[in-house]
């Protein structure tokens, strides 16, 4: 990944998968079930700090879930909100257009407006 996309940093928001730690790699985990009762606002922080670093350092991060639909979706989506200030519907309009498959859980759904 490093050589292929520029990889620098990986957010895992799985409970399912293990982290494999890799030296030239900074990595996060993150356990979140992709449940609508799972408190997805008490995991946002976290990530948008791992996020915001990446940026800083002028890297390039690859977030997952097991199938990149809600969880990792989610957590792109409550970082563009948070860092340009954008509203939900366009936020999501606009990750989806990049991947047509994100679909977030209701409950994370609920908690983005929550967040928003």
């Amino acid at each position: 990944l490093k050589e292929e996309k520029g990889i620098t940093h990986i957010l895992n928001v799985t409970n399912e998968i293990k982290t494999k730690h890799v030296l030239t790699l900074k990595c996060r985990k993150i356990s979140i079930d992709d449940s609508p009762n799972e408190n997805l606002i008490a995991h946002i922080p976290d990530a948008l700090e791992f996020l915001k670093q990446c940026l800083e350092e002028k890297g390039c991060v690859l977030v997952h879930c097991q199938a990149g639909i809600s969880r990792s979706s989610s957590m792109v989506i409550s970082f563009i909100l948070d860092h340009f200030r954008t509203n939900l519907k366009d936020t999501i309009s606009y990750v989806k257009e990049r991947r047509k498959a994100i679909s977030p859980n209701y409950g994370f759904i609920r908690h983005l407006i929550e967040f928003e």
